[in-house]
């Protein structure tokens, strides 16, 4: 006896992959990198705070620094490009006022500068939030760099993943679609009684040609109609309450030939006849 398995499954639902980035990696990561954004402003200026005292306590002593215009414009560098605009204009601040008090002539009231200290006065006060107004943009410009280059680190690693799933799922459902195609019993999916996909045993069985079935009802192998709304009564009845539909039918092939046949089937979704 020749049977027949209508096969009322979803052929690649079993293989579906997806690849994704977590949200709560993603949060954590935003929420580091605001604290170091903020440690690394306050320490800027912690080091230009520090180079002032250096400067104040040394000066007393043989260590002096004689001219500590070009540390305290580091200082401000380094502020800026660890800190941001905000830390290195601070830092300026504070490096124009380390300078001012440092420059200060000895024996006269503070703030009392020769001409030649007061035009270093003057260039320190230029320079120094010039450089952190550059360092700190280029230092904007690098974060955004890094930003988008690990975001697009991400996301690469995000498609490959996707990539690796997708020829997964696709050598799986090569596999499965050679195995359906070559069992010697005939399988099919269907959709409102009608013919979606059918293997190669099936369409020998019928007779008809692989192509000719796809859409095609199935009442092309009923032989009559009476017959074939007594099948889809009995199939939908069991069907809709989730249970495998079984029995044994006369049908009939494309060349007339009448066959015995046990159909088996299941539906996809008891509630939805539309999903097959």
């Amino acid at each position: 006896m020749t049977t027949i398995w209508l096969r009322n499954s979803e052929q690649c639902s079993e293989h579906q992959s997806a690849a994704t980035v977590s949200a709560n990696t993603m949060i954590s990561g935003q929420s580091s990198g605001t604290a170091r954004r903020a440690w690394n402003c306050c320490a800027g200026i912690a080091v230009t705070l520090a180079v002032f005292a250096l400067v104040e306590v040394l000066a007393p002593t043989p260590l002096a620094i004689p001219n500590p215009g070009p540390v305290y414009l580091l200082a401000v560098v380094f502020a800026a490009f660890s800190g941001g605009i905000v830390a290195g204009f601070i830092s300026a601040i504070v490096a124009l006022a380390g300078t001012a008090l440092n420059l200060s002539s000895p024996g006269q009231p503070l703030l009392h500068y020769s001409d030649f200290d007061r035009t270093r006065l003057i260039v320190v006060g230029i320079v120094s939030p010039a450089m952190a107004v550059l360092v700190g943009i280029l230092k904007q410009r690098a974060d955004v760099y890094h930003e988008r280059a690990r975001a697009a680190l991400v996301r690469e690693a995000a498609l490959e993943a996707c990539r690796d799933a997708a020829a997964q799922a696709e050598n799986a459902l090569a596999e499965r679609d050679a195995i359906l195609r070559t069992v010697p019993f005939g399988i099919s999916f269907l959709k409102e009684r009608k013919h979606v996909w059918v293997n190669r045993a099936y369409a020998e069985i019928s007779g008809f040609g692989t192509d000719e079935l796809m859409g095609r009802s199935t009442r092309c192998m009923v032989a009559s109609q009476e017959e074939y709304d007594r099948l889809g009564r009995e199939g939908q009845a069991k069907l809709s309450r989730g249970e495998q539909y079984r029995a044994e039918r006369q049908l009939i092939r494309k060349d007339g030939e009448l066959r015995w046949v046990r159909l088996s089937g299941r539906a996809i979704d008891p509630s939805d006849r539309t999903k097959g």
